[in-house]
This record gives C-alpha cells, structure tokens and sequence, in this order.
C-alpha cells in the first residue's frame, strides 16, 4: 500500500466528521488530497535531511486537518508557535511553505531538530514562573500549534495556556487530542476545572494518556483562554479545535 493510501484510510473520512458546530473542517470537498500529499512531503523532506521523523502514520489523524485547513485559511506562510512540538512536524511543513518564523517549544530536550527559520527550546512549558521570566516570548502573532498534549497533563491546563497565549498573543490556535471514547486508556475523565493546579510537581504522563476529552470540553478549554471556537472536526480517533483570538 504506498503512503498516500495509507493516510487516506488513517485519517478519517470527511463524511463521519461531526458537522454540529458547522465548522470549517466539515467542509473537506476541496483541498483533503493536497493536505494529505503535504504530510508526506513534509515527512519525507525530514528523513531525506536526517531529522528524525515518527514511523507512526496515525500522526496524520491530526497534522493532515491542521494542515488542510491552514491552507484553506491561507495561513501560511505566517508565524508559528508550537507548544510541546515533540519531532516538529508542523514547523517544518510552514518552513516548507514558506513561514518566516516558528519557535517549537517542548518539555525536555527530546532530539527535535528546528527548521533553518525557527528556534528550539527546551522547558517546563506548565510551570508559570518559568513561562513569565523566559525571554522566548516575542508576541509573535500568527497561529499556536498544541497537538496531543492536553491527554497527558494531570492538572488544569487553564493558567500556563492562558498566560502563553497572553504572551504570543496568536490570532489562531489548533489544539488537538484524544476523544473520551478511549476511556479504557485513561485514568480520569471529569471536566478539567475540576482537575488541581500545577503545584511544581511532574505532573504530566509520558507515553500514555491519563485524561480523556469530549468536543464540549475542548470548545470550554479553547473559550477559558480567550479565543472563539472558529472551525473544528470531530472524528473517532482525534478531536480537533481552531480558535480565533477575541479581540
């Protein structure tokens, strides 16, 4: 089966896309194949360079609807910030397309490699006194990328997301993560402002998902930190938000 054939069936049909919101994603009539064709081609150009690159094709699940809808916007090329970028997939893909800057910041020092226009950094992107007092922050504008991190954090995501999105001030942020469906992977399903406040310690799982969301709860998530839920998509296996900022 080549890699075009194998994202199609990954990423899931258009057609089981929820259309209650009557988001942006849901109209995939144009442009589905483009946005497929440039998840490979970004993929490929790291591996041809010597970036590791994840063998995973279900990361297509959430980069490939960024991407289509990004274009359908044409938000590229603009700025990107990616929050817990892990191997950066979604900086080099606006490198490619001719973004002038993106900044990927993650936990720890993972391996990932910034495209020749962007920065790497590494640090405790949940702790708020380290997010105040880094001089990362340029007030970059343009879109923050958050793609599968919300299901590992253990506390209430609300205060660090708020005060990042204060700082970058970003006209749109995507934010995906995985449906509740998967319960039976997860530790705790309740509402995030029922979860605790980071208190400094690790709380944040690694490899596995400790909580699940709902579609309801992201549009919450995405509102508490000061953005309109624009364009959204709704599938079985990813859940997937666009927000506007409020201005």
């Amino acid at each position: 089966m080549s890699d075009r054939s194998r994202m199609m069936s990954i990423v899931d049909d258009p057609d089981r896309f929820s259309t209650q919101l009557g988001g942006s994603f849901c109209d995939t009539s144009t442009g589905w194949d483009a946005a497929v064709d440039e998840f490979i081609a970004t993929r490929e150009h790291m591996r041809s360079i010597g970036i590791p690159v994840s063998n995973d094709d279900q990361d297509a699940g959430w980069y490939v609807p960024f991407l289509w809808w990004a274009r359908k916007h044409s938000m590229m090329p603009t700025s990107l910030t990616d929050i817990g970028c892990g191997l950066s997939t979604p900086s080099w893909a606006f490198h490619l397309s001719g973004s002038p800057h993106q900044l990927m910041i993650d936990f720890t020092d993972v391996g990932f490699a910034s495209p020749p226009t962007g920065r790497n950094i590494s640090m405790n992107i949940l702790d708020l006194g380290a997010i105040r007092n880094s001089n990362i922050w340029t007030h970059m504008g343009g879109m923050m990328v958050c793609t599968e991190v919300l299901e590992h954090l253990q506390f209430n995501p609300v205060p660090p997301f708020l005060l990042m999105t204060e700082m970058v001030d970003p006209d749109f942020i995507y934010i995906s993560t995985s449906p509740f469906l998967n319960r039976d992977t997860m530790v705790d399903w309740h509402h995030y402002s029922t979860m605790p406040l980071y208190r400094g310690q690790r709380m944040f799982t690694s490899g596995w998902h400790y909580k699940g969301w709902s579609l309801d709860e992201l549009c919450d998530f995405v509102v508490d930190i000061g953005f309109h839920v624009d364009s959204y998509f709704a599938g079985l296996r990813r859940l997937g938000i666009v927000g506007r900022r409020i201005r």
